[in-house]
Order: C-alpha cells, then structure tokens, then sequence
C-alpha cells in the first residue's frame, strides 16, 4: 500500500485542490491511500535552519491562515463527502513536514508520496528536495489553468503585485470557475 499525500494549510480549499484530488482519484489504485494532510504549526525544541524552514515560517504566519486548523478539515469533510464513498481519502490535521516529519513517519511508515503541484515557486521546488533527502517520492499533479493563469498575470502586471499577491487573487477567481 502507498500512502498518496497531499499535504498544505488549504486556506482555503478551492477548486484547484479539488481538481488535483480529483485526477488523484483516477491514476492512484484502490489499495492506496489519499491522504488529504492540513499541515498545522509544528514547534519543535530543535532549531533549524535552512532555506526550507525559513520560507515556510513565511506561509504560517498567522495573517496567511485566517481558519482554524479544525474547521479547514470539517470544511473539506463537507466538501469531499460525495468523492469518498469508497474511503479512498484520508482527511487528517498532520504536523508541519519540515518540523514533524519523525510523526508523520509513525502515522505512514513507508511507500510515501507527495503530492507538489508544480508552479514557478521556489517554495515547490525546496518541498521536493526536501522530501526526496528524506528517501520518499513525489508526484507532480499540475494544475494547468492555474499556471496559465499565474504566468500571464504575471509577467503582465509584476510592476503593480507580488508574485503571491497574484496567486491569491487568482486563486480566489478560480473559486468561482468550475474545471
């Protein structure tokens, strides 16, 4: 059995992360696991250090997570209902990979794949190296409207938004699109 990933702070969950669960449902085979992980914020008495934790620090400021981590996942319950019939998908609160991945290893001890939509961030590229160091695999799932998106707003109004600034509002958009 494969334990399938797919982990983020889903603040919100939107159409895009529906659409990547849901070509997750057709490529995974029905021995393996969805895991549809919150990642939450993690404490740890260690202090790391690297470009990784740095920047992800940056996504769980609290200004970035306007939900509580509980009523994210009772919200995605609601929404994923009529796609888990069969129990195919695990929706569960998981520690921050980068600060609790020795927990996260007790609750899927082996055959773990991430999930990294691909994007033009930096952020994606770090997660991916991050978690192959760590010996488990990862799986691109692009989400292409998206992207498109992303690239032509831009490269044509960079002058005005930040690169995250963009992603939100595009993100926000495609909340009402339905792929």
């Amino acid at each position: 059995m494969k334990y399938y990933i797919f982990s983020g702070r889903f603040q919100p969950f939107h159409n895009g992360h529906m659409q990547i669960l849901k070509s997750l449902l057709r490529i995974v085979k029905e021995n393996d696991v969805i895991v549809l992980a919150i990642s939450t914020q993690a404490f740890s008495d260690t202090e790391k250090n690297s470009e990784f934790t740095n920047i992800t620090n940056e996504h769980y400021q609290e200004e970035r997570n306007p939900w509580n981590y509980l009523i994210v996942l009772e919200a995605i319950n609601t929404i994923i209902q009529h796609l888990n019939s069969d129990n195919r998908i695990l929706s569960t609160l998981i520690p921050r990979p980068d600060l609790g991945l020795e927990q996260i290893k007790l609750w899927f001890p082996s055959n773990r794949v991430w999930i990294i939509p691909k994007g033009e961030e930096n952020f994606d590229d770090l997660k991916e190296k991050f978690f192959l160091n760590q010996g488990d695999d990862v799986l691109h799932n692009d989400s292409p409207f998206i992207n498109i998106c992303i690239n032509f707003f831009f490269a044509k109004y960079r002058l005005f938004f930040d690169k995250f600034s963009l992603i939100r509002i595009i993100l926000s958009v495609s909340s009402f699109v339905h792929f």
